[in-house]
């Protein structure tokens, strides 16, 4: 919630100075603090906490902001438990709200992009052996994310799938992703249902 509420103020004339000092070293906090949360396995930070801080790093990247959601990837590109949370948690958002899913086509890439760029530089997601190296790998491509709550899962993912992000958004990192994902199979489960959000074949270069 601080973060939160601290994003929402930096354009508040009132407030806009003082936000602007804050934001940072809250979003630092987060990132550090979940850094370590998740490599020491705690629990007790649950998913509606996870996906606020989450939403407001996707609105503020939306807007050209795009520092704090860059930082916490390039931090969890040796945090595989941490980046694929982050990343299950920001397909659930552009899966549930129409108005956040208009700039997934700029968003993603830029994610995608982020950690590609750090694994290539000699970042590992499989430090200390990590079983979760695997389900970040394969949530780096985006698929509709359902909530366990939801009462109608098939008209959300309806809904979703008619205005998802298409493979050509992704440009050149998908041959990349592509490059990453050999011999894991939850990449291929990955790949699979992305097709469903697609079009026909033939129009969905570089993941055909």
């Amino acid at each position: 919630m601080p973060i939160a509420c601290t994003a929402a103020t930096v354009n508040a004339v009132c407030l806009a100075e003082q936000a602007t000092v804050l934001l940072p070293v809250l979003v630092d906090a987060h990132r550090n603090g979940t850094d370590h949360w998740m490599t020491e396995g705690y629990a007790g930070y649950n998913s509606p906490e996870r996906e606020l801080v989450l939403r407001t790093f996707i609105t503020l990247a939306a807007d050209g902001s795009t520092g704090p959601l860059t930082a916490h990837l390039r931090t969890f590109a040796h945090n595989a438990n941490a980046l694929q949370q982050l990343l299950h948690h920001a397909a659930t958002h552009f899966t549930y709200d129409a108005r956040l899913r208009a700039p997934l086509p700029s968003v993603w890439p830029l994610i995608l992009t982020t950690v590609l760029d750090a694994l290539d530089a000699g970042t590992t997601l499989y430090a200390d052996n990590s079983r979760w190296a695997e389900y970040a790998i394969a949530a780096l491509l985006p698929t509709p994310q359902l909530r366990t709550a939801d009462l109608d899962p098939d008209n959300t993912l309806n809904r979703a799938n008619r205005d998802w992000l298409t493979p050509g958004a992704l440009g050149d990192a998908a041959a990349r992703w592509l490059d990453l994902t050999r011999g894991e199979p939850k990449a291929a489960g990955a790949l699979a249902r992305f097709a469903r959000t697609t079009p026909p074949p033939g129009s969905a270069p570089g993941l055909t």
